[in-house]
């Protein structure tokens, strides 16, 4: 199977756009994921 397929700019740089959001989201978000284990215990209602 010889079929190249070519990527015009655009397509390129909407990919490359995506690619990075989501890396940098990833490093954004990753930081929160163990922010659980230091939250604080709730307290008792005051009603």
């Amino acid at each position: 199977m010889n079929t190249t397929s070519r990527v015009n700019r655009r397509q390129f740089l909407r990919v490359t756009a995506v690619a990075g959001g989501g890396m940098l989201l990833a490093t954004y978000v990753e930081p929160f994921v163990g922010a659980d284990a230091f939250a604080a215990e709730p307290v008792a209602d005051f009603t």
